[in-house]
């Protein structure tokens, strides 16, 4: 898909400009905090791997792996949990190149399996990425402070931006803990403040105002119909309630 009016062009060139000059003006990082949460981190991390090398998971890990025992590992761990510890699998993913399945050991697979240690593990996988991914690459990035994260306009089929350098679409905000971590590293620059704005279905208002179709009129004006519900209804032949 690519624009194939004037418009769409104007429009899409217009954005490209815009987008550059956030790119080049930056956003400022308190590198100070990001360093001393990144150590905090370490010493957390460290203080699980002790934890889950003296429980049973890990005991079992080392008998089978010795020194080279990785929890991290999802090969390693699939084998501990369901060849070894005897649990059963919850859910498959697909198979791999010597044709045998693979069994999952993804977030929610781990939470379903009765073992005391499994939520440490998570802790520390939880960590270890915001450490690496999200802290580590604010450090890494910035430059005297600031980050200038790279915006594409032309790398996804519908022309929605995405980030890269560090990719900043890629914050978490639904683990609070790990949003709260991440967002306090993101500081305003002196005189300024950090604003949130969100423009509720702007996408469908927009869309609204050219096509100018009663029925989305009617949906945009009045704040007790709601759009998604009633095609739901219609889809899957369901009552309101």
């Amino acid at each position: 898909m690519i624009p194939i009016t004037k418009q769409a062009h104007w429009l899409m060139h217009q954005g490209a400009i815009a987008l550059s000059h956030v790119e080049q003006t930056g956003i400022q990082i308190d590198v100070e905090y990001c360093q001393r949460i990144q150590q905090h981190l370490t010493r957390q991390i460290a203080r699980l791997d002790s934890m889950l090398a003296e429980s049973s998971l890990g005991k079992v890990g080392y008998k089978r792996y010795g020194a080279k025992l990785n929890l991290n590992s999802d090969q390693q761990l699939a084998k501990i949990l369901f060849t070894d510890m005897g649990f059963s699998p919850v859910r498959l993913t697909e198979s791999s190149d010597d044709g045998n399945e693979n069994y999952s050991v993804d977030r929610n697979s781990l939470a379903e399996i009765d073992l005391p240690e499994i939520k440490h593990l998570v802790q520390r996988r939880k960590l270890a990425k915001t450490r690496d991914t999200y802290i580590g690459n604010f450090i890494k990035e910035q430059v005297d402070g600031v980050v200038h994260p790279f915006f594409h306009l032309n790398s996804t089929r519908t022309f929605r931006p995405s980030t890269s350098a560090p990719n900043f679409a890629n914050i978490p905000k639904r683990d609070p803990e790990i949003q709260k971590i991440c967002r306090r590293a993101i500081i305003p620059r002196p005189g300024c403040k950090i604003l949130s704005m969100d423009f509720s279905g702007i996408e469908v208002r927009i869309a609204t105002c050219y096509h100018k179709d009663p029925t989305m009129i009617a949906y945009n004006k009045d704040p007790s119909t709601d759009m998604h519900r009633d095609m739901a209804m219609e889809i899957y032949l369901l009552e309101k309630e």
